[in-house]
């Protein structure tokens, strides 16, 4: 068997990153490939130790055509993976107005998770973004919303607070055995 071919696991076939397209966009990675699980290649371009267990992934697609033309709605979801090792489903907790870099917190539970904890700045990643339906943030405008978050998992809604336009401006009240997010 050749260095860059796909091994068989199960009688399916195992993919490697040389088994990527450059090139090949969200939507289009599964008509040039024939396969619509092919993640974009991305690089990690900042770590943040969050807590004991959970990082913060900063990733950057490759390919600069891809990274420009990104945009996810707050409430979005993305596969991010390990080469080898598989991907999961986290919610995309960077801002929507952001464009140097798509950010994922990651706790360590399962396989997928610590091989990500294992990865370092400058290593490649699977991406498969943005999916599922965003927050539905045109109907929320001008509500009165009440937000109830972890500091930990309340990550991913808390980008997603300036658009729903609270009169006054957004009011947060924090349990007092425990710090308020950055």
């Amino acid at each position: 068997m050749a260095a860059n071919e796909p091994t068989a696991i199960g009688g399916m076939q195992r993919l490697t990153f040389a088994d990527v397209q450059r090139g090949a966009g969200i939507a289009r990675a599964g008509k040039l490939a024939g396969n619509p699980y092919l993640p974009e290649i991305a690089t990690i371009v900042d770590i943040i130790q969050e807590t004991s267990n959970i990082k913060s992934f900063r990733v950057r697609f490759d390919d600069e055509e891809i990274m420009r033309n990104f945009s996810f709605e707050p409430g979005q979801v993305g596969q991010l993976g390990v080469f080898g090792a598989g991907e999961s489903t986290f919610a995309i907790n960077s801002s929507t107005s952001e464009k140097e870099y798509i950010q994922f917190s990651v706790m360590k539970a399962g396989e997928v998770t610590t091989a990500l904890h294992e990865l370092n700045v400058g290593d490649k990643v699977g991406v498969r973004a943005p999916m599922g339906c965003g927050f539905p943030m045109e109907a929320w405008k001008g509500s009165k919303i009440l937000y109830i978050m972890g500091d930990r998992l309340g990550r991913p809604a808390r980008h997603h607070q300036p658009y729903a336009g609270a009169p006054g401006g957004l009011r947060r009240h924090h349990h007092p055995l425990r710090r308020p997010l950055p």
